[in-house]
Order: C-alpha cells, then structure tokens, then sequence
C-alpha cells in the first residue's frame, strides 16, 4: 500500500515538472512572437487600402463581409469568436466547453477594401461577454455596450453556461423590426432561457462546483480593427485590387488582427510579450524547484 502511495507521488510530481516546463517553453515563445510582432508594427506604417502593394502590409478599417458566423454565447454577427466556460473544483478551474470559429473578410478603410483570410492569425479583438457565478466567486457580468445587448440575469447565465455551443444561437433579430422599441424589445428578450437550445451533452447541474465563468471574444461584423500580414495575389480572383488578399506569409510569419491602432497596438503586443517571456523561465524554475525539493 505505502509503495502505491509512493509511486502515486512520484508520478504526481513528474508530471507538475512536465507541466511546468511545457507551459514555461510555450510562454516563452509566446514572447518572443509577440515582442517580433510589436517591432513589426513600429516598422511598418499604417497604409490606405487602395496603395497596398505585395510584401507586408499594416492596415485599419472597418470589418464587412458576407455570411458572418453568429457567436455561440451572444449571438453577434462576427467573422471569428472564441468561446469558453469553465467551472471552480477545488482550487482549479476546469473547461467544461470550448467553441472557435473563423471566417475570411473584408477590411474597408473607405479607399477601397480588401480580403483578409484569417487562418493562422494571432487574434487581439474585443470581449463581448466576460462574466461569472457562484457563491465562491460572486456574480459579475460585462458585456460590450457596443453591441446594444442588456445585462443577462444570473438565471440567463445559467441557461448560456447549460447550452450546447456546437449549434450557434440565431442571429439576433433585428431586421425587418417596425421601430426602435421593437428592435429593443427583441434584445431584451433575446437573453430569455427558453429561447437558448439546451444540449443534452453539456446539460449540467449548476450548483456541484463552486462557481462557473463565460468569456467570449470576437471580430464582430461592423467594427474597426488592424491587420498586419503578408499581402499577395489571389490566383482565383482576377478583378483588380480586389485580387490582393492579406494572409500569412510563408517568409514572414507575422500576422496579427487587432481592435487596437497604431501605438495602442504596438504597447499592448509589447506588453504582452515582456510579460510572457517573464513568465516563461518562472514557470521553468518552478518545475526545477519541483523536481529539486521531492528528490
């Protein structure tokens, strides 16, 4: 029995090393990518859509396109999201779903407008929603002003957390609406449980853990944001400038889309990267101290 103990032990504290020095590495480069982003983005200056030529490019303008994707928790027409929620067991939160979606756009800074293809991109957009629940965490709730949603009650975060993401909500209503007042209306109603499709998979008792959590970002249809990438031409459009599209390079692997502009952008990746990088050899020393103090 005291050897089962033991080798319990010995493969709990191998595997907080493994996890620590993982997580460490990956901080680290995380760092390192985002610091080469920030120099990328000083370098290069914000150019007008209609004089972009081949090569890297930085960008800013509004986001349109056709057929958004609707994110699975406030049901915004967007052209990617990310999704989570997560429940507190103990000390540790665990995922309890996770839903990402992208899709391609346009950016249109009133020169003209151009392609973006968002695959392998390095997201930097807005928090629609961020809130959490529970008697050991308390109850709190932002939720972007832009989008025009009211607060979700406690009940309706309940019945977000229950639903199964993999069937994106319906758009929210709002065309074809006779006034203003019904267009408000509809929003107001549009938090209601009854109207978010529970899942049997993801249908969980909410009372088990100690407190729940939602967070979901998105490039919602409609705002402003940067792009910085590689632009080139794209062999399947042959209709002037519409032919450029901004993707990631096979050279330069640079690619970040982000709500924030010029010198917002480069602190923020700046920021970010310092911080990583900090944290990076933390986490290694941590897995050593570890490994040190158990053998």
């Amino acid at each position: 029995m005291l050897a089962i103990v033991l080798l319990s032990a010995g493969v709990s504290v191998i595997v907080g090393v493994v996890m620590c020095s993982f997580s460490g590495l990956l901080f680290f480069y995380l760092g390192l990518k985002n610091l080469r982003a920030s120099r990328v983005a000083a370098r290069i200056p914000e150019t007008p859509i209609r004089s972009i030529a081949p090569g890297m490019v930085h960008i800013f303008g509004r986001v349109e396109g056709d057929e958004p994707l609707t994110s699975p928790v406030t049901g915004v027409p967007c052209y990617y999201f990310a999704a989570s929620s997560e429940k507190l067991g103990g000390r540790d939160w665990n995922s309890l779903q996770n839903a990402d979606e992208r899709r391609k756009f346009y950016v249109n800074d009133g020169t003209s407008r151009v392609l973006v293809d968002p695959q392998s991109a390095d997201f930097d957009v807005t928090t629609t929603l961020k809130a959490q629940i529970g008697k050991e965490v308390g109850n709190s709730c932002k939720i972007d002003p832009s989008l025009g949603l009211p607060e979700p009650t406690q009940a309706q975060l309940r019945a977000i957390l229950q639903a199964d993401w993999r069937k994106p909500r319906v758009p929210i209503p709002s065309e074809g609406l006779p006034s203003v007042e019904a267009e408000e209306k509809a929003k107001r109603k549009w938090w209601m449980p009854e109207s978010i499709e529970v899942g049997e998979l993801f249908s969980i008792e909410l009372g088990e853990a100690k407190g729940y959590r939602i967070t979901e970002n998105c490039l919602v249809a409609g705002h402003e944001c940067s792009v910085i990438g590689t632009c080139d031409q794209d062999p399947s459009i042959t209709s002037g400038q519409d032919a450029n599209v901004i993707r990631r390079g096979t050279t330069e692997k640079t690619f970040v889309i982000s709500c924030k502009r010029g010198r917002q952008l480069v602190r923020k990746l700046r920021l970010q990267g310092v911080l990583f990088m900090a944290l990076g050899p933390a986490l290694i020393v941590g897995g050593v101290m570890i490994w040190h103090f158990s053998t």
